[in-house]
């Protein structure tokens, strides 16, 4: 059985609100990491993301780091639209294969919103840093508790 049809058999209790079309589709994909179409999509990638991403991004500017919001402001669930199609700001890192780090930064409407510290391959030092000091210039994380769901859900 494939995880897809596994995922299927399943997703009653699963995927109880939400399908997952999109999950059935990724697992199912049939190209494999030896594929030379595999081999040159990660290469394409791996090329807009570093070189003419990340790396040249922090070299136009002589930058030892980006900063950045880490996202949108988090939202409750809605199990009636689903989740928004919203994507992190560190998508071209990720992609990069380079290390990035999230500390909170605030909050709108009292769900937490933070800031992404990004660099190079190998800048995992440097990045821990600025995000500790940012971190103990905005004191802002507090323990997470309970929102309750909007009204008729």
């Amino acid at each position: 059985m494939c995880r897809s049809e596994e995922g299927a058999a399943h997703a009653s209790t699963e995927l109880e609100y939400f399908a997952q079309d999109t999950l059935r589709v990724m697992a199912d994909f049939p190209g494999k990491p030896t594929d030379p179409e595999y081999k040159e999509a990660v290469a394409t990638v791996r090329r807009i993301a570093r070189d003419e991403g990340v790396d040249a991004a922090l070299r136009k500017d002589r930058l030892d780091a980006q900063m950045m919001p880490t996202g949108a402001p988090a939202w409750k669930i809605d199990l009636i639209n689903g989740d928004p199609a919203i994507m992190g700001s560190a998508i071209a890192v990720g992609y990069a294969g380079y290390p990035a780090i999230s500390v909170p930064a605030g909050y709108v409407h009292g769900l937490p919103v933070g800031v992404t510290f990004a660099g190079t391959a190998w800048s995992e030092p440097r990045l821990i840093r600025f995000a500790s000091a940012f971190e103990r210039a905005h004191p802002v994380w507090r323990a997470p508790s309970f929102t309750a769901a909007s009204p008729g859900l």
